[in-house]
């Protein structure tokens, strides 16, 4: 038998899961504690939006970063209102290449329908935000394509004229980047260096209403830094220092906040590298010094230096003696290159691991002290303690190692006293607080408002009903009313625990496979079409389930309709058997040879026209392993809850291969209709599928339909 060819649209809002995920969630994390207001601009997007100090490259400290390394479009969506709910007065936009470059998203049509529900969205939530919608840079790494970034971004200037926004052409200004080692605009071929970057805000000045800092004759510069850490590198050498500024210098916990924004001052600026725990090695920090302090001739020295370096020297395996030599040496190139500037060195926060806090990251700390004490200039900030939860880091502002939100402002409040000069405005507790609160009750308001837009509406399976998804958009005003007048945040969230509740059942209701009866049989195969395309297999009469190539009997099930009206019985056809409800999570699935006492519930999946499956209660859920599970099914779900819906293994194409009339007798026939495989009704007229209980044609037989 062969595979199905899933259609494009199968593949919308599918995810994968990626390596630096927890780097995101921390980023997202970290946009809940800062708000945006009708004076901002923000800038929105993956990586190559996250590699850059926009608002410094532009001189304009109204400009708000919300790039985030590894970002695919579903994931801008869903965090949206940290975007949109301060109505800011401009928004570039720039998201796909990230979609393009993951197996399952990876076509035009994924990246342009949530575009689309973006601007949707600000236009009822912010009418009066002009939106730009930047191009999809070329790049031909891993599965990307310049042909489809070229489709997409066809697509996404026809969405733009639709929904009067603003095209952005990059794409033909930057088409050098793939030529990474001779054009100059990429080490890799995907993000860009100064140079590219300062194209890129030549082009957008005339929007931005503000000039490109990055001087005309100005070259990259990466002090022998290569890959990620090297590009951004870059950026650094062509940007200002002036004598009144803060400099921010350090790892990925500094890369992963916006000081400008969370101290409320342009004085403050970001140095900060790496976008994956712990981020670049103390040699890498040393390289980037001359760059940073001497990049440009019309460099001052800064009135302060704020350092947070070594996170993973001190997480190695490295004798404390040489990491602490190698920090000193970072230090003495920054009292070499600026003599004047008041130098704070930040203790290492705690990590979750209390083993090595006791045994690297405290003495470290303490050497750092003692090195303070003995340097004039040079004092010692101690930004472990009010981090920890006792031996490790306080859940409080960490998951993991990763800094969150609370954790950002919490950072800003220890450091304020020291940047009593800079007449710094920090985060409170309570403002944090109310932040994420908002963002949070506006961010599930705003995903349930999307929900319709998305669903396929048809009879066929997995589709839905039109009247039903036509109910649900006639209260979507409703929430756009709360989104756009600054509705209290408890009222937002009293309303959106209905309305998604709503929204969830609406997804639910998608079109189910056909029930078999002792009339009639209908029989599917249920195959794991994001993972390997293989075929859920019976392998004995009280074997287990486990993927295969090929699709024989023992891959074919009917599904039985339980007495609750909503689960189902899953038979094997070789075997008779059924699908075991019950399994300990993380092991294989099996069959049982009677009818157990609870069934299988047939759920909506994040791809359109799939399916989850899952027991009505226990958690228990299908999922299609790889090659180092043998490619067995078992149970399992993110969450241990059997509700995941974006994991690849969870989701099924459920394809009807047979049907099989069983209680009829035959009766004479229109001849017309007598041996069509066309489905008709009992009047004679063709029908593309049963869409009702009753009795129907098909190939010469009367089928009973319930």
């Amino acid at each position: 038998m062969r595979k199905p060819l899933l259609p494009l649209l199968f593949l919308l809002a599918a995810l994968s899961a990626s390596a630096d995920e927890p780097f995101r969630l921390h980023r997202y994390s970290a946009f809940t504690t800062l708000p945006v207001d009708s004076n901002s601009i923000v800038f929105v997007g993956n990586s190559i939006t996250n590699m850059h100090e926009w608002w410094e490259a532009f001189d304009n400290p109204n400009i708000r970063a919300r790039g985030n390394s590894g970002a695919v479009s579903d994931e801008t969506l869903a965090n949206f209102e940290t975007v949109i709910a301060g109505r800011p007065a401009k928004v570039f936009l720039m998201i796909g290449t990230n979609d393009l470059g993951t197996s399952g998203i990876n076509t035009p049509d994924h990246v342009v329908a949530n575009v689309r529900a973006m601007l949707v969205r600000a236009a009822a939530e912010s009418p009066r935000t002009q939106i730009y919608v930047q191009s999809i840079l070329p790049s031909a790494v891993g599965i990307r394509t310049l042909a489809l970034e070229q489709q997409t971004n066809a697509l996404l200037k026809d969405l733009c004229t639709e929904y009067g926004a603003t095209y952005i052409d990059l794409y033909s200004r930057l088409t050098a980047i793939p030529q990474s080692t001779s054009a100059g605009l990429s080490y890799d071929g995907l993000h860009l260096t100064m140079q590219g970057y300062r194209i890129w805000c030549n082009a957008i000045a005339e929007y931005v209403g503000s000039a490109c800092v990055y001087p005309a004759t100005a070259t990259n510069q990466n002090n022998g830094v290569g890959g990620s850490y090297g590009m951004r590198l870059t950026t650094f050498g062509g940007l200002p220092v002036r004598a009144d500024d803060v400099l921010f210098i350090g790892d990925e916990m500094v890369h992963g906040g916006e000081w400008h924004e969370l101290f409320r001052s342009p004085r403050i600026k970001s140095r900060g590298t790496g976008w994956g725990y712990p981020g670049p090695p103390l040699s890498t920090t040393l390289a980037e010094i001359p760059v940073i302090l001497k990049g440009r001739s019309d460099n001052a020295q800064p009135a302060k230096i704020l350092l947070y370096a070594g996170v993973s020297d001190v997480n190695g395996s490295t004798a404390m003696a040489t990491v602490v030599q190698n920090y000193r040496a970072v230090v003495d190139k920054i009292r070499e290159l600026a003599p004047t500037t008041k130098l704070y060195l930040l203790a290492l926060h705690p990590t979750a691991n209390a083993t090595t806090n006791s045994n690297r990251v405290k003495p470290f700390n303490a050497e750092l002290q003692s090195m303070a004490a003995a340097l004039d200039g040079v004092e010692f900030i101690d930004t472990y303690t009010p981090f920890s939860g006792g031996s490790v880091g306080a859940s409080a502002y960490f998951k993991g190692n990763y800094l969150y939100g609370k954790g950002y402002a919490k950072m800003t409040q220890v450091l304020a006293p020291y940047l009593a000069e800079e007449d710094v405005h920090v985060v409170s507790d309570a403002e944090a607080d109310s932040l994420i609160a908002m963002y949070a009750a506006r961010n599930t308001l705003g995903a349930a408002t999307a929900v319709a837009a998305t669903l396929p509406i048809g009879e066929a399976l997995g589709e839905y009903n039109a009247d039903t998804v036509a109910a649900f958009n006639a209260i979507v005003d409703e929430a756009y009313a709360l989104l756009a007048h600054d509705a209290p945040t408890e009222d937002v969230a009293a309303f959106a625990e209905g309305f998604t509740a709503r929204a969830d059942a609406l997804r639910e209701s998608l079109n189910k496979p056909l029930a078999s009866d002792p009339d009639h049989e209908y029989w599917y195969t249920i195959c794991s079409s994001l993972r390997e395309g293989l075929y859920v297999t019976a392998t004995d009469r009280l074997g287990s389930l486990e993927g295969r190539t090929e699709a024989d009997s023992a891959a074919m099930w009917k599904f039985v309709m339980r007495d609750d009206g909503r689960s189902y019985d899953i038979v094997n056809r070789k075997y008779g058997s059924y699908v075991n409800p019950v399994a300990t999570f993380n092991t294989q699935i099996k069959l049982r040879s009677t009818r157990p006492t609870r069934g299988f519930i047939f759920g909506y999946a994040a791809t359109p026209y799939m399916f989850t499956i899952r027991t009505t209660q226990g958690g228990v859920e299908f999922n299609q392993t790889t090659s180092a599970n043998s490619y067995k099914v078992f149970n399992w779900s993110s969450g241990k809850d059997g509700l995941d819906r974006t994991d690849a293994g969870c989701q099924f194409t459920l394809i009807l291969v047979d049907e099989v009339a069983t209680g009829l007798s035959d009766a004479a026939l229109p001849s017309a209709i007598s041996h069509s495989p066309q489905w008709y009704d009992l009047s004679g007229r063709a029908v593309s599928r049963p869409v009702a209980s009753g009795v129907y044609v098909r190939n010469g037989q009367k089928v009973a339909v319930r």
